[in-house]
């Protein structure tokens, strides 16, 4: 009854949890995050969270199948169920709290930095510009304003005075060329070309209004950008000049400044404070029921005046700036459809709206990397919680096993007639657990190899086959692929190899040193002769016990160790020697490697411990675990010395047989 009610409760959690989580988690992305792209990769995290806690629930429903059915076991386990489904079911809310905790706190916080940063951009500009087009005003107005110019001008255009001429046009040349002017026009009352200076030279039809209006102001006068007759942009300014002798009269002439937009303000208004590949800022004006757009865009060409779009564009920042008047900051679709974030400011006395703004696209792509990277970390977390649970609930159940059979065996030992079965079970059960640990690491090496043949097979398939199809980038990754499932078959093999001297008999027989040394330098011989080492071998004729297979193993990962340690100096040089003594046996190896820090002598025999951190030299870090394994179970030891840059010294020591030669 016990067990029905645990599989009942594990059935009612999960179909709760999948409803939930099926019902709520997608409706609640497309609510919080609009970008298509972001919701893949945190829906790619949530599916990946729901297999795994789902492959949990299963494995506890049909576990519990399994359980005793005796009623105590049943009572003390079920507390422990309970937590454990709680766990399960805490643990797999945490990457949507997480997912959703990140878009609303940081999502709007970025958001509000990129409209903070777009602000002071729009405001600097519309600065930039306003001074700018402040400086021409100022150089019309001192024109203007000369009295001895326009008494030259006057004398000139009345009586002819050569001098008075060229001082004029030398005045107009300078002024052109200091003031980096593209033309200045001279032209008399009556709108005629008297001279100019610079590209300029033809003056477009629409610069008789403005004089006209300067004409009735008597000030300067500055143009909107326009097009002429041959479709170039033109920006003038019309400045009157009057004779100050006669200030009652007319106006005797005009000066025309003309600047060419993509040579002087274009780059005011194209330039970005920082390297971006969506951002940028324009000029828009309203003609009519239209945006019009006054300079050229980032993402389209020919787009100055003849680029125009309704003002009834619904979410276009331009459209909003010219509407609204007043600066401000919104989300919207700019003139591509793309959903950007601007900020906008109106240019004084101009017609001219200024807007800055960028893709919100790459405004959000530190938060979409944020919560890929938070819900990796936090899946991997929740895996190794689950995992250590596991470890838990299997530990407490062994323990309870264990205690069991501390009753019975109290009870047998009570019970002298039923000690010797007792035994003979115990020692059923340890034969058994060792198979079972055996067949355990063979199976774990076939299933974690099946895959690795296949990423190398098809890596090198890729490498072949589709080479050439390939960016460089992409050969490079498959190398990366097929040399990362290299290394990870390497580690099986050596953790294996680890796990069998641990398991292996010891088979202590006398053999012919010398031979036994010349026999592992055979095996490896490949790699001294891939890195052209120099091996010296000084054996004395001596016959020792020692177990052929783990000693073996150990010369051969030692040689090994010191071949690639020593693969960088001209020449690599490798000497083995052996030293006999009353009681013991100890073989050298020694090179001219890069050496190590006497400091870490102890670690470096540890699994997994690397002191290449550069990762400059391949290996698993196994190595030289499997040396003082293989030692140990032969009652020997391992050690090593060395100094950084002058190479290493490996010591391999065996007990000797009071019989031994």
């Amino acid at each position: 009854m016990s067990r029905r009610r645990t599989v009942v409760v594990i059935t009612l959690t999960y179909a709760l949890f999948a409803g939930l989580w099926i019902a709520s988690s997608d409706t609640l992305l497309s609510i919080l995050v609009e970008d298509s792209t972001l919701r893949m990769q945190i829906g790619s995290a949530k599916g990946f969270v729901y297999v795994a806690v789902t492959t949990l629930l299963l494995y506890l429903l049909l576990d519990s199948w399994r359980l005793s059915t005796l009623e105590a076991e049943e009572e003390r386990r079920r507390p422990r169920l309970g937590v454990v489904l709680t766990a399960f079911l805490g643990l797999a809310l945490v990457v949507p709290v997480i997912g959703v905790a990140v878009v609303r706190l940081h999502g709007r916080q970025i958001e509000l930095e990129a409209y903070a940063n777009l602000q002071t951009v729009a405001e600097l500009k519309a600065r930039q510009i306003q001074s700018w087009l402040a400086e021409r005003d100022g150089d019309g107005r001192a024109l203007a304003q000369s009295s001895g110019f326009a008494l030259r001008l006057a004398r000139w255009l009345n009586s002819g005075v050569a001098a008075e001429r060229d001082l004029v046009q030398d005045r107009l040349s300078s002024m052109q060329s200091s003031l980096h002017y593209e033309g200045v026009v001279l032209l008399d009352a009556n709108g005629r070309t008297v001279y100019a200076s610079g590209s300029r030279r033809e003056v477009p039809a629409a610069i008789q209004s403005l004089m006209a209006q300067a004409r009735v102001r008597g000030d300067v006068v500055r143009s909107d950008l326009y097009l002429d007759e041959s479709d170039r942009l033109h920006l003038d300014w019309i400045v009157p000049i009057r004779n100050p002798q006669r200030p009652s009269e007319n106006v005797i002439a005009f000066v025309l400044l003309h600047v060419e937009p993509d040579r002087a303000l274009y780059p005011l208004i194209l330039s970005w404070h920082a390297p971006s590949p969506t951002a940028e800022s324009f000029l828009v004006r309203r003609e009519a029921d239209s945006v019009v757009y006054l300079n050229e865009l980032r993402h389209r060409v020919g787009a100055p005046l003849s680029l125009r779009l309704p003002l009834t564009t619904d979410g276009l920042p331009a459209a909003a700036a010219i509407a609204n008047g007043e600066p401000l900051t919104m989300t919207g679709i700019d003139y591509r459809g793309v959903s950007v974030l601007a900020a906008t400011r109106s240019i004084a006395d101009t017609p001219w709206h200024l807007v800055a703004k960028v893709d919100r696209e790459e405004v959000m792509a530190p938060l979409r990397n944020l919560v890929w990277w938070v819900s990796l970390v936090t899946i991997c977390a929740i895996a190794a919680v689950a995992a250590l649970i596991l470890m838990y609930l299997r530990q407490q159940r062994r323990a309870d096993r264990w205690a069991v059979q501390a009753e019975a065996s109290e009870r047998i030992r009570e019970l002298n007639a039923q000690l010797e079965q007792r035994v003979i079970a115990r020692t059923r059960q340890l034969a058994e657990a060792n198979r079972e640990l055996e067949s355990f690491a063979y199976a774990v090496s076939h299933d974690l190899k099946a895959p690795l043949r296949g990423i190398i097979g098809y890596s090198r398939l890729l490498e072949t086959e589709y080479s050439q199809q390939l960016v460089e980038e992409g050969r490079d990754f498959v190398c990366q692929i097929n040399h990362a499932a290299m290394q990870m078959h390497q580690l099986i093999d050596d953790l294996l190899a680890y796990s069998r001297i641990e398991r292996g008999t010891i088979a202590m027989t006398p053999t012919d040193l010398p031979a036994f040394v010349d026999g592992v330098l055979a095996n490896c011989r490949p790699a001294i002769v891939e890195t052209g080492a120099k091996v010296s071998v000084n054996i004395p004729r001596v016959t020792v016990p020692l177990d052929s297979n783990g000693l073996s193993m150990a010369l051969r990962n030692v040689i090994d160790n010191a071949v690639k340690f020593s693969s960088h100096a001209t020449p690599p040089r490798i000497e083995i020697g052996a030293h006999i003594g009353p009681a013991s046996c100890v073989i050298w190896v020694r090179d001219n490697g890069i050496g190590f820090d006497m400091k870490f002598h102890d670690r470096m025999f540890e699994v997994f411990s690397r002191l290449d951190s550069n990762g400059d030299f391949p290996g698993t870090g196994v190595g030289l675990g499997i040396v003082r394994k293989a030692m140990q179970r032969m009652g020997g030891q391992a050690w090593a010395e060395g100094e950084i840059g002058r190479g290493a010294c490996f010591f391999l020591k065996l007990p000797l047989m009071p019989t031994a030669a």
